[in-house]
């Protein structure tokens, strides 16, 4: 379950407050369809204000149609796909995608509701030892690029968010925003890893629900942005022993703000760490 016995309000203020349970289900299918070709479809379900459903117990069995077959209308349900391919050796092209109430005349129309804004998806790739002809270190290079749309990951029902805990379930940078990144990690010899990266996010207020869904256009993506943010980092870690790493790091950001009264999580200029760890990575 999540957020379990959790204290939820009514709308319109605080007033008598109740404590629902929440639960997720979820199952997925992973098929390797070719040597080099990955392909990945999963669902889950939130719901809550009632007892374990069975339904969710069948891993195959669609989630969203049970919930419509029992005319429970109770859950919020995503669906999501993954696909992973590698052309050639030194190369993997990867791309995740992520639907949130599935509906197709919702999702790819411009309806006049404007719910069509509940999807996410990321694109990336990587490539590994691309200079090992000139110079022979081990390395690996990402580039990726996500994006989250205003109305993924929320719900009319406050109890059914895809959140555990006030924690957003799925991408961390949150709805209406995206983000490229860029990083490389070499291995200059054993125990020892030196990484560089570059990333710059745009973000927004996330729009919420109502519980009468408006009439007439919705806002846009980052039609409430509030700021960008670029981070440029390097560090260095050593594992002398199995286990065991010190890790030594340093970050530079940088927060241009749309809104002079967003609230930006991260604030900017320079920063620097030193951390040891044992039985963690």
């Amino acid at each position: 379950s999540l957020d379990f016995e959790r204290t939820y309000y009514p709308p319109g203020g605080p007033g008598a407050k109740f404590q629902i349970t929440k639960y997720m289900a979820s199952h997925h299918l992973t098929a390797r369809v070719r040597p080099n070709l990955q392909l990945a479809f999963g669902e889950s379900i939130i719901y809550s204000g009632s007892d374990v459903n069975v339904l969710f117990l069948m891993p195959f069995i669609s989630f969203r149609a049970a919930d419509r077959w029992a005319l429970a209308n109770v859950g919020n349900s995503q669906f999501f796909a993954d696909a992973r391919w590698t052309p050639f050796k030194h190369l993997t092209i990867y791309g995740t995608g992520y639907i949130d109430e599935l509906d197709a005349s919702k999702v790819f129309s411009s309806d006049e509701n404007g719910f069509d804004y509940q999807v996410a998806y990321t694109v990336g790739g990587i490539v590994t030892d691309a200079y090992w002809n000139l110079v022979r270190l081990p390395s690996e290079t990402r580039l990726e690029f996500s994006r989250v749309y205003p109305y993924a990951y929320s719900n009319p029902n406050p109890t059914q968010q895809y959140t555990s805990h006030q924690v957003i379930l799925g991408h961390w940078i949150g709805a209406n925003a995206d983000i490229v990144s860029l990083d490389h990690t070499v291995h200059p010899a054993r125990g020892w890893d030196i990484a560089a990266g570059f990333w710059h996010g745009r973000f927004g207020t996330g729009v919420p629900f109502k519980l009468v869904e408006p009439r007439g256009p919705q806002p846009g993506f980052l039609s409430y942005a509030e700021y960008s943010m670029t981070t440029v980092s390097g560090s260095v870690r050593w594992t002398p022993l199995h286990d065991l790493w010190v890790k030594a790091s340093a970050s530079y950001r940088s927060v241009e703000r749309f809104d002079p009264n967003a609230t930006v999580p991260y604030p900017g200029g320079l920063s620097a760490g030193l951390s040891v760890a044992f039985g963690l990575w």
